[in-house]
């Protein structure tokens, strides 16, 4: 009885002593298996931050040459912007935003994005480019938000970069003129159809006259006087206010100033 007792216990002990080889056998594998897990995830980590593309900057100032639009609010994707309480004729400074698509709403300033003017869906800010948000025509007819790419680059000392933008309601296609004193007067733009812009021109920085013809008659409705400043950027609004042609001439600093017909 005795011999069969031990006789049992030796084959239990040797049946112990295989399952716990056989256990150490599989837990190296095992811990294996989470190491490669913990690689697999700290891939997918990497891969989430490949994925993630930082957004690069764009700046953008707003212009406000619709005449029967009181001051007004810019708001970005429904959050309002730092450009607010803009008043008519007025330019505000550039403002930086991430370079990638926006929705922008022109709001009567200090009331809520449901009372929008105008809504542009889908507007592309480039990275590293300059634009103006320019709203013109009247509430009514023809009121829109135009977007302009700016061209800020160095202008040479003795130089302006100019262009003409067509904001007038109410008036044909518009032709800006040069009209020195005691000389022949010569295009600058022609043919601007309503929110339309020329494109920039460098003249010589001074003082210049100039006409604008508003129905493309070859006759001049009006002419003003504008000092070009050096190494400045200009852009200059035709607008239609009153019944009377006006220029606003908006400086890279966002000076502006209205020129009123001689």
């Amino acid at each position: 009885m005795h011999s069969r007792i031990q006789h049992h216990a030796g084959r239990l002990a040797l049946l112990l002593l295989l399952i716990g080889i056989f256990t150490a056998a599989l837990m190296p594998g095992c811990s294996g298996d989470d190491d490669d897990d913990d690689d697999d995830d700290a891939s997918d980590d990497d891969t989430a931050d490949d994925d993630t593309e930082e957004l690069g900057t764009a700046h953008f100032r707003a212009v406000h040459v619709a005449p029967n639009v009181t001051e007004v609010d810019i708001y970005l994707d429904e959050d309002i912007s730092p450009v607010q309480d803009l008043f008519y004729t007025g330019a505000s400074g550039y403002v930086a935003v991430d370079a990638t698509t926006h929705s922008v709403d022109v709001v009567p300033s200090g009331d809520s994005i449901s009372d929008t003017i105008f809504t542009i869906n889908n507007v592309d800010f480039a990275d590293d480019t300059d634009y103006t948000l320019a709203t013109i025509g009247n509430i009514g007819s023809k009121y829109r938000v135009m977007t302009l790419q700016e061209d800020r680059s160095a202008v040479a000392d003795n130089s302006t970069r100019v262009q003409a933008v067509h904001a007038a309601d109410g008036v044909g296609s518009v032709d800006v003129w040069n009209v020195p004193d005691g000389g022949a007067a010569s295009l600058l733009f022609s043919d601007l159809s309503f929110a339309a812009a020329s494109g920039f021109s460098v003249l010589p920085s001074g003082s210049y006259t100039l006409g604008v013809d508003t129905n493309d008659d070859g006759s001049l409705e009006a002419t003003y006087d504008v000092t070009l400043k050096s190494a400045d950027i200009v852009s200059l609004y035709v607008i239609f206010d009153g019944g009377i042609p006006r220029i606003v001439s908006v400086s890279d600093n966002g000076d502006t100033k209205v020129l009123l017909p001689k």
